[in-house]
Parts: C-alpha cells; structure tokens; sequence
C-alpha cells in the first residue's frame, strides 16, 4: 500500500535533509515525499534538488510567489498524491524508524 507524505517547506536548508533522512529510512519503503517548497530564500531548494536526483520517491513542487499559508500548498499537492493513505509532516519533523510501518499497521487493525 502506497502512503503518500506531504511535506510544505519553506527557508528549511538547515533541516530538510535531516526530515528526508527519516522519512526514507523508514521500515515501511513503498512512499512518495512530496515536497512543496513556498520560495524559500535559502538553499532548500537546491537541497531538495538532490534529494530528488539520490531517490525517485522524492518529488519536488516550488511555488511562483510566496503565498505564506500552509493550506495553499495543500491545493497544489493534493492531485497529485497517489497514496492511499497522506502523512503531513513539518519541514522540520523527524520520524522514528518504524513510525509509518507502525501506522499502517494500526489502520490495518482497524
């Protein structure tokens, strides 16, 4: 089962590589990160560049103009997830390892 993560970032340089690390390190593999980034004037960007070369299931959405609101990110991102199920994290979140792997066995139960 596909689990969509959702991930609006904005100047996160210092943090995202840190984020991703714990997101595609799970012990749950079958993910896509969307990352949309709200015109960061920092190096994110460029880092979620990166990310996006090192690792298909990272996807990476830049806004035109900042539009500051986290729900606006949700606009764009939202058909374009293919999951069956969407994590929203902050840029700046760390997941334990097992964390998705725990929370899709949990819906399983239910």
């Amino acid at each position: 089962m596909l689990i969509s993560i959702f991930i609006p970032t904005y100047n996160a340089e210092r943090c995202i590589g840190q984020t991703l690390e714990s997101v595609l390190g799970q012990t749950y593999s079958d993910l896509e990160v969307w990352v949309v980034d709200d015109c960061s004037t920092d190096g994110t960007v460029e880092r979620l560049r990166k990310w996006q070369e090192r690792d298909k299931r990272v996807h990476v959405l830049t806004k035109e103009q900042n539009e500051g609101f986290v729900p606006y990110s949700w606009v764009r991102v939202l058909p374009l997830l293919q999951g069956e199920f969407t994590l929203y994290l902050s840029h700046d979140d760390y997941l334990a390892l097992d964390c998705i792997e725990r929370l899709v066995e949990a819906q399983q139960q239910t």
